[in-house]
């Protein structure tokens, strides 16, 4: 007599997905959107404020004026009689800054700023003679804590 033996079930196999590639496209898609994520977050974080920008604009402006403004040819014309241009105008480097912000707007868009400064001779020294009021205007991007001059003119 022949021996029986048991019956035993089979269920058809189930893994994660019946098409593999699409769980990896999916994955792929995700890992995507998350170093996109990720970049815009370090881009928001680093987004300069205006304080930045002030301190950014104060270093430039000082070396502007050490350069144009503190050569002997220039004092002697603007009628200036010091000696010390570089080291009056080194110790003013707050002040020029501030004064820079006052006369900067700034656009946040939230991943970069775009500051726009426009500076008028005639705003800063109104007693300039006429013929001499000299405008200024520089469009600087802020991005990852730096910045950068775009556009300038007069």
């Amino acid at each position: 007599m022949p021996i029986p033996t048991p019956e035993v079930k089979t269920q058809p196999m189930r893994g994660p997905s019946v098409r593999p590639h699409v769980n990896g496209m999916r994955d792929a898609w995700f890992c995507c959107i998350g170093v996109i994520g990720g970049c815009a977050a370090l881009l928001v974080a680093t987004n300069p404020g205006p304080e930045q920008f002030e301190a950014y604009a104060a270093v430039q402006a000082v070396q502007l004026l050490d350069r144009e403004v503190c050569r002997a040819d220039l004092q002697e014309w603007l009628g200036l009689v010091t000696d010390n241009c570089n080291t009056l105008v080194q110790r003013h480097q707050k002040q020029f800054g501030q004064l820079i912000g006052r006369q900067t707007r700034r656009l946040n868009l939230g991943l970069f700023s775009l500051y726009r400064t426009r500076i008028s001779a005639r705003e800063l020294i109104p007693s300039l003679p006429p013929g001499l009021d000299l405008a200024y205007e520089l469009r600087t991007v802020g991005v990852l804590g730096q910045f950068q001059v775009v556009g300038q003119g007069s």
